[in-house]
């Protein structure tokens, strides 16, 4: 296991509107920096009903989901080193 798998991004911020989320962060700092693991998972009293999932590449820094129903969300962003770690 890489000393990436256990960095973490920083300066997340998360907008919601009326039809999305918006997700921005800091890509940790890493040569083995592959991509960024995006979870965004909706509730509905207390109980997840959707994960979406996205893998976005270093460097891009955000993310936007498509639709927004009412609950609530959670947000996870997680790096990925070049092992899959």
């Amino acid at each position: 296991m890489s000393a990436l798998s256990n960095a973490e991004v920083s300066n997340l911020t998360v907008n919601v509107n009326n039809s999305k989320i918006a997700i921005s962060w800091t890509d940790p700092v890493g040569d083995d920096l592959k991509e960024l693991a995006v979870t965004v998972t909706h509730e509905v009293e207390g109980q997840p009903v959707e994960d979406i999932y996205e893998k976005v590449n270093r460097g891009v820094q955000a993310y936007t989901t498509r639709r927004l129903l009412a609950g609530i969300y959670s947000v996870k962003v997680q790096a990925v080193d070049g092992s899959g770690n």
